[in-house]
């Protein structure tokens, strides 16, 4: 039976009205049997109000709140480490949830012959590679055969129902080590393509990634982590692909361009740390793709600042716009 199988973990921090859409939306489906567990990362608002609504209309239901906020990645792998079913489903309190037709990923459940089943998409249908391959089982490899769009979909943490016992100690361990970069489930990307995973890609989207909030970290803190974080995978086709998928391309769009003198100007003692940090850690066959970054990266900190004044003078003076501030959540970090 599919309760006997599956266990659903939702992490939540002050986000109580999308952790109530969720757990409606839990509540009306054919999950609402399977062990149902919220974590919640010491939230100030009215989370616990949500979470004690729900505990009387699911039959297998349980809160666990930390003392203190231990990080979004921390909690992420606190649900990991104690789901003891086959199979492991943790969920983003605020993504969108579509739970009807799903019949194929029920039998692909109780069936418990694949070790990861994908369900969701990080894009809202813009990467497209799940639908070219839908309803049929594949190994990892030959998926991971499309670089980025693979790794977009393993590290869209809502999207995947795994087996629990292949998360195991070294994978826990490592994602420990680098969950602070912002990629939670490194190890186990990488234990999917060494191991060549048995994966089942569901017929329909039942989870789409949302972002209600601003990320809590700056463009070149992102970079910085994820290219240590690709660099720990062990094949040297899959961190290729990635680079140049995910990689320098995206960086020469004109808004990360302006993110990039904005960093520069407001985290300066940071900047040019994690820039020579990134660039001593990718391949020379890598670097071709940031050299073009080069001159956006050197020209002076009073250049930057004299165009920040620029902008905010023909933007609210003129076109009299509201002022923007740069706001970063670090409370999720």
């Amino acid at each position: 039976m599919l309760e006997d199988k599956l266990g659903i973990s939702i992490i939540t921090y002050n986000r109580d009205k999308y952790l109530d859409n969720t757990l409606s939306s839990l509540l009306n489906s054919i999950f609402k049997r399977c062990q149902i567990t919220v974590y919640d990362n010491c939230s100030t608002d009215d989370t616990q109000t949500i979470c004690e609504k729900y505990r009387s209309l699911f039959s297998n239901y349980a809160v666990i709140r930390h003392r203190i906020n231990i990080g979004g990645g921390a909690n992420y792998l606190r649900a990991v480490e104690n789901s003891d079913t086959e199979y492991t489903w943790i969920l983003a309190d605020d993504d969108e949830y579509d739970f009807e037709d799903i019949n194929d990923v029920v039998e692909a459940i109780e069936g418990g012959l694949y070790d990861v089943i994908s369900v969701g998409d990080p894009s809202g249908g813009g990467v497209n590679w799940k639908w070219n391959n839908s309803d049929v089982g594949k190994r990892a490899k030959e998926l991971s055969l499309e670089g980025v769009k693979y790794f977009y979909h393993f590290n869209f943490i809502s999207c995947l129902i795994f087996k629990t016992v292949l998360f195991d100690a070294n994978c826990l361990r490592i994602s420990y080590e680098f969950f602070t970069h912002n990629i939670v489930n490194l190890e186990f990307i990488n234990k999917s393509i060494n191991e060549n995973f048995n994966m089942y890609i569901s017929k329909k989207c039942l989870v789409t990634f949302t972002c209600h909030q601003p990320p809590p970290y700056t463009l070149v803190r992102q970079w910085h982590g994820f290219i240590h974080c690709f660099a720990k995978f062990d094949d040297p086709h899959f961190r290729e692909c990635i680079l140049r998928g995910r990689g320098a391309l995206k960086l020469y769009k004109i808004g990360n361009i302006f993110l990039l003198a904005i960093e520069k100007i407001f985290f300066k003692d940071r900047f040019y740390p994690m820039i020579v940090d990134m660039f001593l850690n990718i391949s020379w066959k890598s670097r071709v793709y940031v050299l073009p970054l080069v001159p956006f990266i050197l020209i002076p900190t009073p250049v930057y600042k004299a165009m920040r004044y620029v902008y905010r003078f023909v933007r609210e003076k003129i076109l009299r716009l509201p002022p923007q501030t740069l706001f970063i959540d670090t409370s999720r970090d």
